[in-house]
């Protein structure tokens, strides 16, 4: 059996449903959300705060791995989210990294992201660079990163923490660039730039993200790995590629001079998944892309 905690979230329901497609008997853990109609019956649900230590005399007393993707990750940040993005993310780890202990969890794979970094020096960034957390969250992420690697080093538990770059895919969350650039396209509206367009972020497809995770599940190495497509888009070159997938104008992207676009430059070297992992990633942005206006137009 395999655990998958924030399994109603965007990568958990995306994760869930290759779990079952592999044959795995899976157990959803869900807090706030519920799982998508296709899933409900597939699964066995368990609502659970997992930063309650109570909680976890709900969960099976014998799984044989953990995919630990439950987090809380505010859209702005607010004077109460250290102690919410603490509680949730680090302590809610904490919680999970015990049950793997005391119920002798072969293999853990925890969820990370690249808000660990903050701005980094120079590009891509690898493993090694160094962590300056700028928000709240990304605090709370290096914190539990950290416990995961002190209870391998003190209970020898089998973890890998996986970092995301920027995932996109049918589902996630409808404020972000991409849904957003999507839903102008479509709509005939302009895609504004701020500045010259020139900053560069990482995208990964889902399903690339979700492949990682499976095959960080039946590797044996316990260390940090960086998820990502391993390019750096600019976002000239986004807006380019969703007027085309659309259909829409090359024309309707706009550039808004009198603003600058003052986000984190990001690309991430994954050579090491690629090494110790076998993370190849299969979709280009086009085609990630691609499949996901479809996603959206079955929708």
């Amino acid at each position: 059996m395999i655990l998958v905690t924030g399994a109603a979230g965007f990568i958990g329901t995306h994760l869930v449903r290759a779990l079952l497609t592999q044959g795995h008997d899976v157990t959803a853990v869900v807090h706030t959300h519920t799982l998508p109609s296709d899933l409900s019956d597939r699964v066995h649900t368990i609502h659970a705060d997992l930063a309650d230590a109570s909680s976890l005399s709900l969960l099976p007393h014998s799984v044989d791995a953990v995919f630990h993707l439950a987090i809380l990750s505010p859209r702005e940040e607010a004077p109460d989210d250290a102690t919410q993005c603490i509680r949730v993310n680090t302590l809610g780890t904490a919680n999970i990294l015990e049950y793997c202990r005391t119920r002798q969890v072969r293999r853990l794979i925890y969820s990370s992201s690249i808000a660990v970094y903050g701005a980094p020096d120079s590009l891509p960034v690898s493993e090694q660079a160094p962590l300056r957390p700028d928000s709240f969250y990304a605090v709370s992420k290096v914190a539990a990163e950290n416990l995961c690697q002190r209870y391998h080093k003190a209970y020898g538990l089998s973890i890998a923490c996986l970092r995301y770059a920027s995932v996109y895919g049918p589902g996630q969350r409808p404020h972000t660039v991409l849904p957003l650039f999507l839903q102008r396209a479509a709509s005939g509206e302009p895609l504004i730039l701020f500045g010259a367009g020139e900053r560069t972020q990482d995208f990964v497809y889902v399903k690339d993200v979700v492949a990682a995770n499976l095959l960080a599940l039946s590797a044996e190495s316990c260390d940090i790995f960086n998820i990502g497509s391993g390019v750096g888009t600019r976002m000239e070159q986004l807006a380019q590629t969703v007027a085309q997938v659309v259909g829409a104008d090359a024309a309707s992207i706009t550039y808004d001079t009198s603003r600058t676009d003052d986000g984190i430059h990001f690309q991430l070297d994954i050579a090491k998944a690629r090494r110790e992992l076998g993370y190849h990633p299969q979709y280009t942005l086009q085609e990630g892309l691609e499949e996901y206006c479809m996603a959206r137009g079955s929708a």
